[in-house]
């Protein structure tokens, strides 16, 4: 597998679409919209744009890992069931 270099000027591209939904969510924050919900739904709304972001990095972090053995290129390697 080739390595990645990753340097401070030029973020790993397996990052952007959590780096997109950061910069999406600090937005929403700052809108009318959110700056006129109760502190219960804007919890709410927080916690599950949150998961998201969380889900987009952890994405970022499996995709950019050049060690991790992609499941979907194994496959083709199994022995198939019953042993044929």
């Amino acid at each position: 597998m080739e390595a990645r270099a990753i340097t401070e000027d030029k973020p790993c591209e397996a990052f952007w679409p959590a780096r997109s939904k950061f910069e999406d969510l600090v937005k929403n924050l700052q809108s009318e919209r959110c700056r006129g919900m109760a502190h219960d739904e804007l919890e709410v709304e927080l916690a599950r744009e949150g998961r998201e972001l969380l889900r987009r990095m952890y994405q970022g972090h499996l995709d950019f890992d050049p060690n991790r053995v992609r499941v979907d290129s194994m496959l083709g390697r199994l022995p198939k069931a019953g042993g044929r």
